[in-house]
């Protein structure tokens, strides 16, 4: 599927197993740079080409500690999020 992505950023939440997984190696594909946020990061994460960082999206701390990771691995120019799943974006 082209989804006319490249040189995007998103942020996967639910990234380690399951639909987070599928739109983590969907994006990655498509030449997205994508940080993968799972509580466990597995080998399937890891082997999916995601900048993966784990962390508990369940307390506010979580949320921070994500935001501070995303921006570290892949940089600034962030100009949505989405709680949903993913947040797309293009880089400065």
């Amino acid at each position: 599927m082209e989804l006319d992505l490249a040189g995007k950023t998103a942020v996967v939440t639910g990234a380690g197993r399951g639909v987070g997984l599928a739109i983590t190696r969907q994006l990655v594909g498509e030449g997205v740079r994508v940080v993968g946020a799972a509580r466990t990061i597995t080998a399937e994460l890891k082997e999916a080409g995601a900048h993966p960082v784990a962390v508990d999206l369940s307390t506010p701390e979580g949320a921070e500690e994500l935001g501070a990771q995303a921006l570290a691995e892949l940089g600034g120019g962030w100009t949505s999020w989405s709680t949903i799943w993913a947040a797309v974006t293009r880089l400065p």
